[in-house]
């Protein structure tokens, strides 16, 4: 048996959308008389209140869980807002997000993946594709990570003291990359997926949507034996909710947490169960929905797998993941409450 000595603490965050002023962001979605749907002004409005106040003192109180043997910070995807109609200002919304929380966290490498909001609104991807890598590098090389390595793509893989860190772009993931990664780390302690969609499907609005392999059976099928085999350990968010999920097969193990950040103005202080147990998978959609969705066949062909599940409706909050031969312990904070709201151990 393999006996490692790394201990260390990572800082978790969910979607944050940072969207701090409409003018700077997004007049070029206004110019010559155009106006973005009611739905995504909407989205403006919520981010701008938000993080006047609310996500500022949810990041002060991530970043007070910083504890010396704190490795870095790692925000789940949907960093941004997007939709600022102009890939230059897309790049500053990046830049001065990251810069904000670096400032807010100072001290400590910031990792992100991409999420849908990052890559959305004109040429916003190949804006996110020219300016992220490098930036990721940076943080990459810092002290406290120093991967050694060079980020050239939005699919990615590094190696932190025992464990592996896959990075996996949902919208455009690459087997090969994640496969590669593996197969040259079999011995890692833990390998950690971090993905903005899910790898075990979310018990939530469009189940498919973000979902690796999506509708395409056989591609989610292969990919979900891959991951079993390796016993991952995924992180992810975009439903702004907190959940998670274990999955068992004669393949390995598959163990899935998925957190929120987006503090809106009627987010519940306390955590509003939906779920306790695995039969419970589906309620979700039902509730929201009033009947099953179209697509919850695909969460039935995981149904037999689910060993433990819990989901939180909305629960904005923050987590300190602890890393070590115990095991991989979460601790989730609902906004800035000082106290814990659930404990987790997914390894």
């Amino acid at each position: 048996t393999v006996v490692y000595a790394d201990k260390y603490r990572v800082l978790l965050l969910g979607d944050t959308h940072y969207d701090a002023d409409k003018e700077i962001y997004h007049s070029a979605c206004y110019e010559n008389g155009k106006k973005p749907a009611p739905v995504i002004e909407k989205e403006f409005a919520r981010n701008a209140t938000m993080w006047k106040e609310r996500c500022p003192k949810l990041i002060a109180s991530a970043y007070s869980k910083k504890t010396p043997d704190t490795s870095f910070v790692l925000q789940l995807g949907d960093l941004v807002q997007g939709d600022c109609g102009d890939p230059v200002v897309h790049t500053k919304m990046l830049n001065d997000t990251i810069d904000y929380l670096k400032n807010a966290m100072p001290g400590l490498p910031f990792l992100s993946v991409v999420g849908n909001h990052d890559v959305r609104g004109k040429d916003a991807r190949g804006a996110y594709e020219r300016y992220m890598p490098a930036r990721i590098t940076k943080e990459l090389n810092l002290p406290q990570i120093n991967a050694g390595i060079e980020v050239k793509r939005t699919n990615f893989a590094f190696r932190h003291k025992e464990d592996l860190y896959v990075f996996v772009d949902f919208d455009r993931p690459n087997d090969n990359v994640i496969k590669e990664a593996f197969k040259q780390h079999a011995d890692a302690r833990y390998k950690f997926v971090i993905t903005h969609g899910a790898v075990l499907p979310w018990d939530a609005w469009g189940v498919t949507y973000g979902l690796y392999g999506g509708k395409v059976n056989k591609r989610r099928d292969e990919m979900r034996k891959v991951f079993a085999e390796n016993n991952v350990i995924v992180l992810t968010a975009h439903v702004h909710a907190f959940a998670y999920c274990k999955y068992e097969d004669e393949n390995g193990t598959i163990s899935q947490l998925m957190i929120n950040s987006v503090w809106m103005e009627d987010s519940p202080k306390e955590l509003e169960v939906i779920a306790t147990k695995p039969e419970d998978i589906g309620s979700n959609v039902k509730r929201l929905y009033g009947k099953a969705e179209n697509e919850l066949f695909v969460l039935d062909s995981f149904k037999s797998g689910i060993k433990e599940y819990f989901f939180a409706k909305g629960s904005a909050g923050y987590a300190t993941m602890d890393v070590s031969d115990d095991g991989v312990i979460i601790t989730y904070y609902i906004c800035d409450n000082k106290e814990p709201a659930k404990v987790i151990k997914l390894r």
